[in-house]
């Protein structure tokens, strides 16, 4: 499963600056891999997990905080630390790219 940010990079982690860049790339990133499906997005509207989740205050204002930031990395960083955070961006992940059963 992938996670939730997937930062790429061409050399080993020197400073945060390179980190917040190579994060800024992936959020700006318009590649084909990165984009979710119609039916996904419709398949995350109709879920009531992520309804549930979405009812939380505090999350809302994260999601808020993040949507109107002007440094998305540096905040994308700080809200990965948030447990109610993970628990959506888990809750998403399972919905766009569901785990796969695998028979042993």
């Amino acid at each position: 499963m992938r996670s939730a940010v997937t930062a790429k990079t061409k050399k080993p982690m020197e400073n945060k600056d390179d980190d917040d860049d190579s994060i800024a790339d992936f959020l700006n990133s318009d590649e084909e891999e990165d984009r979710v499906s119609l039916q996904n997005l419709k398949n995350l509207g109709e879920s009531a997990a992520l309804r549930s989740l979405l009812l939380n205050p505090h999350l809302r204002q994260l999601m808020v905080s993040l949507d109107q930031g002007d440094n998305k990395a540096k905040l994308m960083r700080a809200c990965m630390q948030e447990p109610l955070f993970v628990e959506f961006a888990d809750c998403c992940l399972k919905i766009v790219e569901p785990p796969q059963n695998e028979e042993f």
